[in-house]
């Protein structure tokens, strides 16, 4: 049986000279992912299908923030950063009719790291 488990953890400073940022992140690990079934020897009558497991998966992602107020107007401002580690790797699988014996399908497990920045005013 396929499996997910995620850990999301958020500390934001509150006093002292670190006041107004925050910092987190996400650990995620995904087990027996399937995927899809094919056929390993190629497709015909009665022949049998097989589920394809994509590889164990393990994700790290960084949230990291600063909250201030201009005036009256609270500002904040965050880093996303996916996949910190830059961890991936091809995947070649098989075609869902030939198997391995046709052309194969290849893809990445995990997209490469990525980042994004929010800003936030409030009124």
């Amino acid at each position: 049986h396929s499996g997910v488990f995620n850990l999301t953890s958020m500390y934001s400073f509150t006093e002292g000279r670190l006041r107004g940022f925050r910092i987190g992140g996400t650990v995620s690990f995904t087990w027996e992912n399937r995927a899809y079934y094919y056929f390993p020897t190629g497709a015909a009558p009665g022949a049998a299908r097989v589920v394809y497991h994509r590889p164990d998966l393990t994700q790290v992602n960084l949230i990291g923030g600063y909250s201030w107020r201009a005036g009256r107007f609270p500002i904040s401002t965050q880093l996303n950063v996916s996949n910190l580690f830059n961890r991936y790797n091809v995947l070649v699988m098989p075609n869902p009719t030939t198997g391995f014996n046709g052309p194969l399908i290849a893809t990445l497990d995990n997209q490469p790291r990525a980042y994004v920045i929010t800003n936030t005013l409030s009124f």
